[in-house]
């Protein structure tokens, strides 16, 4: 008996032991990725404002279902609880306002939570679910859509156009650039982020259907398996939305979130692509898992506002370096590794007040970024008056005696 107990904790010991070797590991990419498939792309990183990527990112593209976002925005804005229920009109589910519905779809009549109706717009990608949302919060859907373009032009996407709510419009048009305003816009609100990184969810049941279980449809949040779409960091990819129709291509909006940093990508008009095995993957996913996997490598290089002691100076003819100074603002650039920042100091007089900038620390990245704060000095200082009588005094006895070997040599 006690030998099986022994056996059993050894066995045990050594499936826990094995456990770390089954564990996703981080897939790293150090040199920049080279966006083929997309044709439009774009990777910034938000707390430094790094372009890091851009790949005709003015130029216009069908958004297709990323159109909800902007649908998510106004919902939120005028519901902020996304406590309302909303009732399913003819006209909601009509082929003129809606005329692609998945095989399980909401019905006229059915009466369902705002919020399941979120998730199921950012989730699945519930196209009845826009036009429903869109009669709750305007009465109309034709007013939605002019409120969507208003608030566009609000949060300054110049070249973007809405004509329907969920993105199934051929003549909608955004840009990769709008899109990142829009998605830095919505991200701004925990609803929208609570919805938007999740991997599934699932529908309670409604006067009309029983419970239903969605999947997200961002494969980089949920590669299930398909190496192209791994990163092994998927727990830091917050969302955002996909996108498709034919004119479009296929369309990912997609952020994750590392440590202190947040990056930001958008690939839009992407086309399925075998593997070098003969498997169909679909290269908005694939795009974007490499542009997110080559964000991984780098870091947040730089200094902090406040921050002291970077260097050492000193007033006109000081014997000491007697200025002591800090960092007036941030100053941040993104790097794979370490960099060694450049100093610039004014020519200092004889005193330094509290407050005077005294120079300025200046960081570059391979971004063609060169950022800089100023040094402000955080105390008085001046040169020693003693010091001065002596430079003075040694000034009077050199000149004194250059005279007096003039005057020798005249003799």
């Amino acid at each position: 008996m006690k030998k099986t107990i022994s056996l059993l904790l050894a066995v045990i010991l050594v499936l826990i032991a094995a456990i770390p070797a089954f564990a996703e590991e981080e897939i790293i990419r150090t040199t920049k990725p080279v966006i083929t498939n997309s044709r439009f792309a774009l990777l910034y990183e938000e707390t430094t404002d790094t372009w890091m990527y851009m790949k005709d990112i003015d130029q216009k593209n069908a958004p297709a279902s990323m159109t909800k976002v902007m649908t998510a925005v106004l919902v939120i804005e005028n519901d902020p609880d996304l406590s309302g229920v909303a009732t399913v009109s003819a006209k909601a589910i009509s082929e003129h306002y809606c005329y692609w519905l998945d095989d399980f779809h909401l019905l006229e009549g059915e009466e369902v939570a705002v919020e399941d109706l979120m998730n199921y717009l950012l989730i699945a990608s519930g196209n009845e679910a826009a036009t429903v949302l869109a009669e709750y919060i305007a009465g109309d859907i034709d007013v939605f859509i002019q409120m969507m373009n208003d608030k566009a032009k609000e949060i300054g996407m110049k070249n973007t156009v809405y004509y329907d709510p969920h993105g199934l419009s051929d003549d909608s048009r955004v840009t990769c650039e709008d899109m990142l305003l829009l998605c830095r816009y919505a991200m701004q609100y925990e609803q929208f982020r609570n919805i938007v990184c999740k991997t599934t969810y699932v529908l309670p049941g409604t006067n009309m259907h029983s419970y239903r279980r969605i999947r997200n449809t961002n494969r980089v949040l949920r590669p299930e398996g398909v190496a192209e779409y791994k990163t092994g960091f998927e727990q830091d990819i917050l969302g955002i939305k996909t996108g498709f129709i034919t004119v479009a291509g296929n369309n990912l909006s997609c952020c994750m979130q590392h440590d202190d940093l947040k990056f930001y990508s958008v690939v839009m008009h992407a086309r399925d692509q075998k593997n070098e095995d003969g498997e169909w993957r679909e290269f908005h996913f694939v795009d974007t898992a490499d542009l997110m996997k080559w964000a991984r490598s780098f870091k947040k290089v730089g200094v902090a506002a406040g921050t002291e002691g970077i260097s050492d100076v000193g007033t006109k003819l000081s014997m000491t370096k007697n200025v002591s100074y800090k960092v007036e603002s941030d100053v941040y650039i993104l790097a794979q590794d370490d960099v060694q920042p450049t100093y610039s100091f004014e020519n200092l007089g004889w005193k330094v007040k509290e407050g005077d900038v005294i120079g300025t620390v200046t960081f570059s990245d391979e971004f063609g970024n060169e950022r800089s704060a100023n040094l402000i000095a955080s105390a008085d200082a001046k040169t020693s008056i003693r010091l001065f009588i002596g430079i003075m005094l040694l000034a009077v006895a050199l000149a004194f005696s250059a005279g007096e070997i003039k005057r020798k040599k005249k003799k």
